[in-house]
């Protein structure tokens, strides 16, 4: 698979390559299909797709609680991860920043990032500590896409990539 001509190898790939677009952009996505079950010759198909936004549906608890005044351009507040978060996490390094805080149906918040989650990369830099969180969050503006890598309880801190909008 291609996308604008650049090849899509893995879900990521394409994932990180659909987050830099726009709403409303177009793009040509190039698929390849085995022609025949079973033949290894394959034949490109072409088709031209318009972007659209992402549909969101506020959670219940939204109306009920406000963001928190230290989260930031993308609703979290994160810290160092400190001994008793490897303990009570179950993490095998103080590697990366944990995530404090979360605005209610903020940018990363609908990604479905929460407290707990631990952030190791972000556009490709890992991240060993604040100091690097606030490094790769310094140029990112209004529309940006950030993509990042956590480790989250939910995907059994498997390290999963997140490319979060920037609120305009």
């Amino acid at each position: 698979m291609e996308v604008d001509g650049e090849k899509v190898e893995t879900g990521n790939d394409l994932q990180h390559l659909i987050a830099l677009k726009a709403p409303g952009d177009r793009i040509t996505m190039t698929i390849y299909r085995r022609t025949t079950p079973g033949e290894l010759k394959t034949s490109p198909v072409q088709v031209n797709v318009q972007l659209a936004e992402q549909p969101y549906t506020a959670p219940a608890s939204e109306t009920a609680s406000r963001p928190g005044r230290n989260a930031d351009e993308i609703g979290i507040r994160v810290g160092e991860i400190t001994r008793e978060h490897v303990m009570e996490l179950g993490l095998e390094s103080t590697r990366g920043v944990v995530v404090e805080e979360i605005q209610v149906g903020g940018p990363a918040n609908r990604k479905n990032i929460f407290p707990g989650c631990v952030i190791i990369e972000i556009g490709g830099t890992p991240v060993e500590g604040l100091r690097d969180y606030r490094d790769a969050m310094r140029d990112v503006s209004a529309g940006d896409v950030v993509s990042m890598i956590a480790t989250c309880d939910y995907t059994g801190r498997a390290p999963q990539m997140y490319n979060i909008r920037v609120p305009r």
